[in-house]
């Protein structure tokens, strides 16, 4: 399973079919605000502050990112879908932004508020387990799971985010019963690695 990354404007549009803002000015003529709706830290989060770093050189214009985080990229998405049009406010997605519509039955924004400009990244989701745990296969998990039913954990960056969704589409598929532990983004729910333990 991947997780799509993609930038999307919040641009409205005119009758004419283009902003009002881009008819007055160059593209980008002041600072472009990059929302990343997750916590700092996370794999959304990096790949915002690369592409930001890449389009502030490109642009020769500053790229502010701007972390707002909270009800699985909700508050952010929000933010920039009521943002003045022009593109000066971008936000970066990932794949719980074409689910949530499914999810919920009203969003504070549509889809259709925002322009999608580009794929970002592919990133692949892992399952991962302490060295501690006795489980060393995926088959050891599933076995275990079944027997053991509502006795594993496994965690999550938070409520209706891929991860979260990716062990629901399991747990059904396999017919078993695990217990979910939301963090608040992707950055807390792992411990800080000891670099002397890992060779990289």
């Amino acid at each position: 399973m991947f997780n799509r990354l993609a930038l999307a404007a919040a641009m409205w549009l005119t009758a004419t079919g283009t902003s009002v803002a881009a008819q007055d000015e160059a593209f980008p003529a002041r600072p472009v605000r990059l929302v990343v709706p997750s916590s700092p830290g996370g794999g959304l989060d990096f790949t915002a502050r690369v592409v930001g770093t890449r389009l502030a050189t490109k642009w020769q214009q500053q790229v502010i990112v701007d972390n707002r985080a909270g009800a699985a990229g909700i508050i952010g998405t929000d933010i920039v879908a009521k943002a003045t049009p022009g593109g000066y406010t971008l936000v970066l997605v990932s794949a719980e932004f074409t689910a949530m519509p499914f999810l919920y039955a009203k969003l504070p924004y549509g889809t259709a508020d925002f322009a999608p400009i580009t794929m970002v990244s592919i990133s692949p989701m892992l399952l991962a387990a302490h060295p501690t745990v006795a489980i060393k296969t995926f088959k050891e998990l599933l076995a275990t799971a079944k027997e053991k039913p509502k006795q594993l954990t496994y965690a999550s960056s938070g409520i209706s985010t891929t991860g979260h969704l990716a062990i629901m589409i399991l747990q059904k598929m396999a017919a078993v019963e695990l217990v979910h532990v939301p963090f608040k983004g992707a950055a807390p729910l792992w411990p800080a690695p000891s670099l002397e333990k890992h060779s990289w």
